[in-house]
């Protein structure tokens, strides 16, 4: 999963391989052939990038230009500090958002 994270990461922008391995780490995907069918375009969508996101758990999100996207998910009510809380850093909203939802899901493999 480390791997599939640090691909996200790096990505300047998402599509159908990144949203088909997401599906498969995640338990969602509903038809396995072609790689391209059956997923939810997570990487390219913050609707879809959102249900990744367990429930219970709270979304705080900020994006710049130069930057690009930050999102923290974390587990409880919305507060003001999120640091330290599993973080997405990518170059599109939807992309962190997937990288901030992955490693909420399973913060022992990615701390």
């Amino acid at each position: 999963m480390t791997d599939l994270i640090a691909r996200l990461e790096a990505a300047t922008k998402g599509g159908p391989a990144f949203d088909f391995h997401i599906a498969e780490h995640v338990g969602t995907l509903d038809m396995p052939v072609p790689e391209v069918m059956g997923a939810l375009p997570y990487s390219t969508s913050i609707d879809a990038g959102l249900t990744l996101v367990l429930e219970g758990y709270a979304i705080d999100a900020a994006f710049c230009p130069e930057t690009g996207s930050v999102v923290r998910v974390y587990k409880g009510p919305a507060r003001e500090n999120t640091a330290g809380e599993p973080t997405g850093h990518a170059k599109t909203m939807a992309l962190a958002l997937c990288i901030a939802a992955l490693r909420a899901r399973t913060p022992e493999e990615t701390a």
